[in-house]
């Protein structure tokens, strides 16, 4: 499936999220964040316009895309940590 829209977001307590609607959002913050850890939040929310859920064909969907997924999702979860000790 294609997204039906791309936007950036200042929310709160999500690196981004995927509408029923297709509409794909991140974090404008994401630009300052590892290359590869931004891919990984964009690959994730592509995937939702598949699978609504984070059941195990959600991951292996996402595996099939990304390999190191896991990787990059600790990657991001360290830039997180590090960034608001800033």
């Amino acid at each position: 499936m294609t997204p039906t829209a791309l936007r950036l977001t200042d929310a709160r307590a999500r690196w981004g999220s995927c509408g029923r609607d297709g509409v794909v959002r991140v974090h404008w913050r994401l630009a300052q964040a590892p290359l590869v850890a931004m891919e990984y939040v964009i690959a994730h929310e592509l995937t939702h316009l598949r699978h609504r859920h984070h059941g195990p064909t959600f991951w292996l969907t996402l595996a099939e895309k990304m390999p190191d997924w896991s990787t990059r999702k600790a990657l991001l979860e360290r830039w997180e940590v590090h960034r608001r000790e800033l």
